[in-house]
């Protein structure tokens, strides 16, 4: 069977179709979604994340703030003045050991540790 020259250029046409280019653009413009969409899941879960570190920062400069408040409160009652004052609004009559009072412990002496609550009992 011999083939006409109309039925061999019809083969050509089919072997280099055109449904070939509409693929390649298709898949490219699939890829192209693909990438977009991820990147707009990522900055998604980014600015959630963002959000997060932001709050945690500012909750953060609050406890800062807190404690330098505590810290200065803290410093102003311990001063003698203000402890001379506390005594005396509680009636408390203290005056400083004298030095047959005071004990000096050696913190290398090396003797034995025992928790407090082997002297609960005695």
């Amino acid at each position: 069977m011999r083939l006409t020259k109309r039925t061999r250029r019809n083969r050509k046409r089919k072997l280099h179709s055109a449904v070939s280019m509409p693929r390649r653009w298709a898949s490219l413009l699939l890829v192209m979604l693909g990438f977009g969409l991820i990147y707009v899941l990522a900055d998604t879960a980014c600015r959630g994340i963002s959000e997060n570190i932001r709050a945690l920062e500012s909750e953060q400069e609050d406890i800062a703030f807190k404690l330098r408040r505590e810290q200065n409160r803290w410093s102003l009652m311990t001063t003698s003045d203000q402890i001379e004052l506390a005594l005396n609004r509680h009636g408390l009559d203290m005056t400083l050991p004298r030095g047959e009072q005071v004990v000096r412990l050696d913190a290398a002496s090396g003797g034995d540790y025992r928790p407090r609550d082997q002297f609960a009992n005695r």
